[in-house]
C-alpha cells in the first residue's frame, strides 16, 4: 500500500498519512478484502463515486487506517474470488457506514450483486429527526471537533474532482465515514440496520433505476453559478447583495460559498446568512471594497429541497425496516401493473353530454376526475387544449360535494394559472407560495389574484391557528415542493383540509420517484389526477441525457387508459392552419385538432435582427432583439392583452428589465419552459 496525505482532520489520535490503494474490481484482490474483514473494528467506512453518466465508478472501504479504493470498470462475476469476498464483508458482522447510506446501500447492491445486510446512516444516527439529516462536516465537528476543517470536508463530498483526485476524494470520504463511526462507536447498536433484503430484488432493482437517474442529474448540476446583481453594499459586518435574477440568486446556505471579485482581480470568499427578497446578506473572511466588485459566485452544491430530503427519508425509513415500500395503494397502482388491473375499471367512457362550456375530450376528463370507480386518471394535454379549465371545472364540481383537492404544479407560475381560472369561476380556494418566491420577485404575477386568497409560508409558519385562514376551504394549490414543507405539517393544515383529490398538473416534468413518500404520507387520499404532455418535456439538470427517466406517462399499464384532450381551444393555437396540420401530424398521431377559424398566414410574422448573441452563463441573450421586441410593445401592444415568449431566461430577464425602463406593461414575460402547456 501506498501513503496518503492528509490534512482535513487534524487531532492528537488521527494519523497524517493514510495506507491506500487503488485496485480494478477485475484483479484478484480477495485476500486483502478478507483481511479487512477481519480487523478489529467497529464498523467500515464506505463511500461511492457515481460519474456524470450516472454510473457507479468507484468505491471504497476503510477499515482503521487503512482504504481500499475499488475502480469498477466491469461487471464483477458471481464466480470471482473478490465477489465471494466482498460478500463475506457485506453480509459479515462488521456493520458498514456511511453517510447517505440508503441511497448507497441500493446502488452498491444493485452494481454489485450482493446484499448489504448492516448498514448505518451516520447522517442520521444522532439525529432527533430522520427528516433533519447532518452533513458530514457537522459529524465531524461533533465528533473529531477540533481543527478540522469544514470547507475541506463539504468539498470531498460535494466538490467536483478530476482524475486522481476523484479515487483520493472517495478514499477520503470512506476513512472519514470510519473515523465518525469509530467515535460513535457506543450508539452504532442502538440504530436500524439498512437491510437491501427488506425488499424484492424486483423492487431494489426499480429502485435503483430511479436512483441512478437522480444520481445522474445531481452530478450534472452547476457547481460554480455566476450572479447577477444590481449592487453591492456594507451594512455593518455584513455585505449585502441586490440580486438582479431569481434564477442565479445567493441563497441562505451552509454547503455553498460566495467568492467576491473585486477590480484588481482578488477574490474573497464569504458565506450567505441570510436573505430577505432580493437582499442577501452576506460575511467575508477578509475585507471587501463593495464600489470595486466585478463578479459574484456561488461555488458548491445546493441544500437539499424538502421534496429531496422528505424522499430520502421515506427511502431510508424502509430500508430500517421502519416503513413499508408498498403500503400506499397508490405507489401499487403506479409500480405494480397487476394491482393497477384489479383495481381499474373498464375501458375509457366516452359521455354524450358537454359540460360546462367545454368540449367533448374535456367532458370525458371532467366525469372520470369525479367519478368515484378509478383511482388514477392520466391525462396528455397538448398545448392550448385547455388542460387548465379542465381541472377548474372539475374542482368546481368536486367542490360543490365538499371533498377536499389539492392541486399541484412543478412550477410557481403552473399554480398561479390554474388558480387565476378558479377565481373566474368563483370557486373558493387558498393558495400557498413561498415567501422566498413571492416577496420583492414574483408579487407582480399575483395582481389578479386577492390578497385574501393567497397564504404566504412564513405567515403559515407563524401563525398559531390557521384554521380561520382556511374556513369553508375545500381547495388549496402549491407547488410539488411545497407538499413536503414541514411547515404545512406543522401547522395542521393536512387536518384541516385533508389530502382527498390531488391533482397534478406539468406531470410530464416530475419523475415518479418523486411520488411515492407523498402517496404513504396522505392516508387519507382517494384519487390522484396527472396532467402533462410528454411531447414538451422541460428539463431540470441533466434531464435532457437521462433518457430512462420516467415520469407517469412512460407506465406503459397505464397509457392505454389515458385521456387526450384533442382539440386547441386557446389563442396559442391562432397559427396558420398548414403549421397546425404539420404539428398534429409530426407530433400527435394526427389527433389535434382546432376550433379557430383563423387560417390567414399572415397570423404569423417572421422578423429576422441582424445581431449576434451575447453568452451569459450557460444561457444567451440577444440586446438587439430586446430592443426591437421593446419597440414592437411601444408601436402596436401596449394597450392591448399580449405575451412574450423567449427560450432563454437571461433574455427574459433583458426584456421585462427594457420594457420596466420605458414604463411599458412588462409582467407577461416568459421563457418557453414556464409558459408551454
Amino acid at each position: 500500500m501506498e501513503n496518503l496525505d492528509q490534512d482535513t482532520l487534524l487531532g492528537p489520535d488521527l494519523p497524517r498519512q493514510l495506507k491506500w490503494r487503488v485496485v480494478t474490481i477485475a484483479q484478484d484482490i480477495s485476500e486483502q478484502i478478507l483481511s479487512f474483514s477481519k480487523l478489529p473494528i467497529p464498523a467500515f467506512g464506505i463511500a461511492k463515486h457515481i460519474n456524470l453518466k450516472g454510473k457507479l465508478e468507484a468505491f471504497a472501504v476503510a477499515g482503521g487506517d487503512e482504504v481500499l479504493v475499488l475502480v469498477v470498470k466491469t461487471g464483477l462475476k458471481r464466480s470471482s474470488a473478490n465477489f465471494r469476498a466482498l460478500s463475506q464483508m457485506f453480509e459479515g458482522p462488521i456493520p458498514l457506514a456511511g453517510f447517505s447510506m440508503a441511497r448507497m446501500a441500493i446502488l452498491l447492491s444493485e452494481f454489485l450483486h450482493i446484499p448489504i445486510l448492516k448498514g448505518i446512516d451516520l447522517s442520521t444516527l444522532q439525529t432527533n429527526s430522520t427528516w433533519k439529516p447532518w452533513s458530514p462536516a457537522k459529524c465531524v465537528h461533533k465528533t473529531v471537533g477540533g481543527e478540522s476543517g469544514s470547507p475541506k470536508i463539504t468539498d470531498l463530498w460535494d466538490g467536483l474532482h478530476e482524475g486522481e483526485g476523484i479515487w483520493k476524494a472517495v478514499a477520503m470520504r470512506a476513512w472519514i465515514s470510519a473515523i465518525v463511526a469509530k467515535y460513535w462507536q457506543p450508539h452504532l447498536s442502538q440504530s436500524a440496520w439498512i437491510k437491501t433484503t427488506r425488499i424484492s430484488s424486483k423492487q431494489l432493482k426499480s429502485i435503483a433505476k430511479m436512483l441512478i437517474e437522480d444520481e445522474f442529474m445531481d452530478a450534472n448540476k452547476p457547481r460554480i453559478v455566476g450572479n447577477e446583481f444590481t449592487n453591492v453594499k456594507r451594512s455593518g459586518e455584513h455585505i449585502t447583495i441586490n440580486n438582479a435574477r431569481f434564477k442565479t440568486r445567493v441563497r441562505r446556505s451552509k454547503s455553498t460559498h460566495v467568492v467576491l471579485t473585486d477590480a484588481d482581480g482578488m477574490q474573497h470568499v464569504g458565506r450567505a446568512r441570510g436573505v430577505n427578497g432580493r437582499t442577501t446578506h452576506v460575511t467575508t473572511r477578509s475585507r471587501v471594497s463593495t464600489d470595486e466588485v466585478k463578479n459574484i459566485y456561488v461555488i458548491g452544491k445546493e441544500e437539499s429541497t424538502c421534496a429531496e430530503l422528505a424522499r430520502d427519508e421515506f427511502l431510508l425509513l424502509v430500508m430500517q425496516g421502519l416503513r413499508r415500500l408498498f403500503s400506499s395503494p397508490f405507489v401499487r397502482y403506479l409500480w405494480s401493473p397487476a394491482e393497477c388491473s384489479r383495481r381499474f375499471s373498464g375501458e375509457n367512457v366516452t359521455h354524450a353530454h358537454i359540460i360546462d362550456n367545454l368540449n367533448q375530450s374535456q367532458s370525458n376528463v371532467v366525469d372520470a376526475m369525479t367519478a368515484t370507480d378509478d383511482p388514477v386518471v392520466v391525462v396528455h394535454g397538448p398545448p392550448g387544449t385547455g388542460k387548465t379549465s379542465t381541472i377548474s371545472a372539475a374542482t368546481s364540481k368536486l367542490a360543490e360535494t365538499r371533498k377536499c383537492s389539492w392541486i399541484v404544479a412543478q412550477s410557481n407560475v403552473g399554480v398561479k394559472n390554474i388558480a387565476e381560472n378558479l377565481q373566474k369561476r368563483g370557486v373558493p380556494f387558498k393558495l400557498i407560495v413561498s415567501k422566498e418566491f413571492y416577496v420583492e420577485w414574483h408579487e407582480h404575477i399575483y395582481k389578479s389574484i386577492p390578497e385574501r386568497m393567497l397564504i404566504r409560508s412564513d405567515v403559515l409558519e407563524k401563525c398559531d391557528d390557521p384554521a380561520p385562514l382556511l374556513h369553508g376551504i375545500h381547495v388549496i394549490l402549491c407547488t410539488l415542493s411545497m407538499l413536503s414543507n414541514p411547515v404545512l405539517e406543522d401547522s395542521r393544515i393536512y387536518q384541516l383540509v385533508p389530502v382527498e383529490q390531488l391533482v397534478v398538473d406539468e406531470a410530464s416534468q416530475i419523475g415518479i420517484f418523486n411520488y411515492m413518500h407523498l402517496f404513504h404520507k396522505f392516508r387519507k387520499l382517494q384519487k390522484v389526477c396527472f396532467f402533462g404532455d410528454p411531447k414538451q418535456r422541460n428539463a431540470p439538470y441533466g434531464q435532457d441525457n437521462a433518457k430512462t427517466l420516467q415520469c407517469i406517462f412512460d407506465l406503459k399499464h397505464l397509457q392505454s387508459r389515458s385521456y387526450f384532450l384533442d382539440t386547441q381551444c386557446k389563442p396559442i393555437s391562432q397559427t396558420p392552419a398548414t403549421i397546425r396540420s404539420f404539428i398534429s401530424s409530426a407530433v400527435y398521431d394526427k389527433k389535434l385538432h382546432s376550433v379557430h377559424k383563423i387560417r390567414d398566414p399572415s397570423c404569423l410574422a417572421f422578423v429576422d435582427i441582424y445581431s449576434t448573441e451575447e453568452q451569459v452563463g450557460k444561457s444567451w441573450k440577444n440586446s438587439r432583439e430586446v430592443h426591437t421586441v421593446v419597440r414592437l410593445v411601444e408601436k402596436h401592444y401596449h394597450s392591448k392583452n399580449f405575451c412574450i415568449i423567449t427560450p432563454y431566461d437571461p433574455q427574459r430577464k433583458a426584456i421585462e428589465v427594457a420594457l420596466r425602463k420605458a414604463n411599458l406593461p412588462w409582467g407577461n414575460v416568459f421563457n418557453v419552459d414556464s409558459f408551454q402547456g
